[in-house]
Order: C-alpha cells, then structure tokens, then sequence
C-alpha cells in the first residue's frame, strides 16, 4: 500500500482519513457504504447529466465518499480535547496527537458496518470492552513476587486515559501528551 503523505497543521478531517489510510484502516471502515459511493462512469449516465444540469450537483456530491459519522465523531472529539498548548510548542506534534487521540476513540467506540468486522476485530484483539480500572503495582505468591514502579503521573490517571494504553494510537497519544509536561490533563 502506497503512503499518502498528509499534510501537517493544522489537523484537518481530510489529514486525520488519510492517517488513519497510511495506518491500514479499510476504506469500509472509514466510508459510508452506500450507493451513493460509487463513482457516475459510465457514458449514459454522464450524458443524462449533461441533460439536466441541476442534477450536476447531485452528481458530484454522490461521486464523494463521505466519513462514516464515527470517523467525523471522532475527529472532532480529539479535537475538542487534545491540549491545543502542544500546538505552539511543537505543531507537528499536535497534528498527530489529535490522529492518534481520534484513531484510539475510533477503535474503541466505532460500531462495524454492516457486514464489516474491522472494529469488531480490533476491539476482541485489544480487549477494549473490558474495563481497566487502574495498574497493577504488585503482584505474587509464595514461589514468585513482582512489583512495578508507578509513576506519579500514572497514579493520577483517569479511566479514559488509562484506557488509552490499550491500542497503539491511544499510547502515541499518550507520549506526544506527556512530553510536553504536566498541563495536558494527567498531573
């Protein structure tokens, strides 16, 4: 699959469908499946427009694929809670946190189309509908013990932003959200 380069900043929904290509999503997990999809090519069809040019429009917009509204809900979503200070420290930065903060919405809410497991799949694989409630810090028995150092950080986290650590978008998020310190929602 070719990569598609996208744009940079500011986020755009037409930047985020791109990414969200370039990640391996199908076109029948981001596009609404109808048809109203399909391309007008056939001559007939395209001299009947010619006809009657009021139905030009019409045309043209049947033509477009249009995002299914969880890929448009999603988008908009991350951009309503991404932290815009990354965006003037780092721009970039804030372009592909509000990708990967949306492509993590995506996966864990987005229903399938119909005949479609795409979401279905990744939410079994990644275990999404079972509920996180915190980190494990300590755990053992008589033969074996094992504990983990949390830091202060992840002791604040919220059940949505530790939910976040289970798909790979959720955890890019994540980091690029960090790394630009502590007032980004998780002190």
């Amino acid at each position: 699959m070719p990569v598609v380069v996208m744009p940079f900043y500011p986020p755009t929904l037409e930047g985020y469908i791109t990414f969200l290509q370039n990640q391996g999503f199908p076109a029948e997990a981001i596009f609404v499946q109808t048809p109203a999809n399909l391309a007008i090519d056939s001559v007939a069809a395209q001299a009947a427009l010619l006809a009657e040019p009021e139905s030009l429009l019409v045309a043209q917009i049947s033509a477009q694929q249009l995002p299914t509204q969880w890929v448009t809900w999603s988008y908009e979503n991350a951009i309503a809670n991404v932290y815009d200070l990354i965006a003037t420290l780092i721009p970039i930065d804030y372009t592909l946190a509000v990708y990967n903060w949306a492509a993590d919405w995506l996966c864990n809410w987005s229903p399938d189309q119909s005949g479609q497991v795409f979401f279905s799949g990744l939410q079994q694989e990644w275990n999404l509908q079972t509920p996180m409630t915190g980190l494990v810090t300590h755990a053992g028995d008589q033969g074996t013990e094992s504990s983990y150092a949390v830091s202060k950080a992840m002791q604040n986290m919220t059940i949505g932003s530790l939910n976040q650590f289970r798909t790979p978008y959720g955890r890019a998020y994540l980091a690029i959200a960090q790394s630009t310190g502590t007032l980004w929602g998780l002190t």
